[in-house]
C-alpha cells in the first residue's frame, strides 16, 4: 500500500524487463518514450505517456530504462521535470540471467567455445570483450547478472568477417540443431576512429529457440595510431590500442579463447575497480566514452 509510484522510461524490451524487475518494490503507473506512435497506447497493460506529461502524472519517480540514460536524463532537466529520477542498473533491463538458468550458461559456454575456434583456425583478429571477459578472469565464469555474450573484433577483418557469416552460421547450425543469424549495425555518425556508415557491430541470435540461447555481440574495433575506438549505439568507447596488438590463448571449459594483451589493465581502463562485483553497475559508469548526441 505504501509503495512508490513510478513511471519507466521506454516502453521496450529494456522497460518490460524493468517491469518484472520493479513490481516488488514499486508501483509502476505506465510507461514513457519518445516515439509517438507508443504515446496513447498500453504496453504490457500500462499506459505509455510522453515525457512532456511527467508532471501532471501523480508520481514519486521516474525510472530510466535504456542505454540512452545520460540523453534521457538531460532531456528530463530540460523539460523542468519536478520528480526525481534514477538510471537503474543494466541487470534490471536484461530479460534474464546467467545466474538464474543453468541451461542458458551450458549453451553459452558452446556458443562461445564454438564461435572462438572459428575465428582462430580463420585468422581473425579478436578477443573476448566486455562483461564475458571480466567475468572470466575474476570469476572463471559468466557474470551471474548478465546475459549475452562480448567478442572483440579488429575493423581489419570486418570485411573478412561479413563473408563468412553464413559459414559461421551454418557451422552453428550443424552443431546445436538450431538456426542462427547475424545482424549488421552501422555507426549513424563519426566518432574518433570509427567513421559514419561503417560497421561498428554485429549481433549473432538464435532464431529457432532464442530463450535458450543468449546473443552474442561482436564489437567492431577501429585503431588509430595509441587508440582503439568502438561504438555502441549510445556511446564511443576509447581504449588504448596495444590491447589488441598482443592478444594471448586461454583454456577454458574445454575450448580456446584469446584475451587482450594486459588483460588486468584493460578491464582497470574500462572498469575501474573490477574485482569487486558491481552488481548495480551501468553504462553510465564508464569513464572512457563519448555521447553520440
Amino acid at each position: 500500500m505504501n509503495k512508490t509510484k513510478v513511471v519507466i522510461f521506454g516502453a521496450s524490451e529494456a522497460g518490460k524487463s524493468a517491469l518484472r524487475h520493479c513490481q516488488g518494490e514499486y508501483q509502476v503507473q505506465g510507461f514513457i518514450d519518445n516515439n509517438p506512435d507508443k504515446q496513447g497506447t498500453d504496453f504490457c497493460q500500462l499506459p505509455v505517456f510522453g515525457p512532456q506529461q511527467i508532471n501532471d502524472l501523480a508520481i514519486g519517480r521516474v525510472l530510466i530504462a535504456s542505454e540512452y540514460s545520460e540523453q534521457i536524463a538531460a532531456q528530463l532537466a530540460q523539460l523542468e521535470v519536478t520528480v526525481p529520477w534514477q538510471t537503474l542498473p543494466a541487470r534490471m533491463i536484461k530479460p534474464r540471467h546467467f545466474g538464474d538458468d543453468v541451461n542458458l550458461v551450458k549453451n553459452g559456454d558452446l556458443l562461445l567455445g564454438i564461435v572462438s575456434e572459428f575465428l582462430i583456425q580463420r585468422g581473425y583478429r579478436h578477443y573476448v570483450d566486455a562483461g564475458t571477459l571480466l567475468g572470466i578472469v575474476r570469476d572463471q565464469a559468466f557474470i551471474a547478472w548478465d546475459d549475452d555474450l562480448d567478442i572483440a573484433l579488429h575493423a581489419g577483418d570486418s570485411d573478412k568477417f561479413q563473408r563468412h557469416s553464413d559459414a559461421l552460421c551454418e557451422l552453428l547450425r550443424e552443431l546445436t540443431a538450431q538456426q542462427w543469424q547475424l545482424d549488421w549495425y552501422v555507426n549513424a555518425v563519426s566518432m574518433g576512429a570509427v567513421k559514419r556508415g561503417s560497421l561498428r557491430a554485429a549481433k549473432l541470435s538464435c532464431v529457432s529457440q532464442p530463450d535458450d540461447w543468449p546473443l552474442l555481440d561482436f564489437f567492431v574495433k577501429y585503431i588509430d595510431n595509441d587508440w582503439m575506438d568502438y561504438c555502441l549505439s549510445s556511446r564511443m568507447i576509447r581504449m588504448p590500442a596495444h590491447h589488441f596488438k598482443r592478444t594471448h590463448k586461454l583454456h577454458h571449459n574445454g575450448y580456446t579463447i584469446m584475451l587482450p594483451d594486459d588483460v588486468e589493465g584493460y578491464l582497470t581502463n574500462h572498469y575501474g575497480d573490477w574485482r569487486t562485483p558491481q552488481q548495480d553497475w551501468s553504462l553510465s559508469d564508464l569513464s572512457n566514452t563519448r555521447l553520440i548526441e
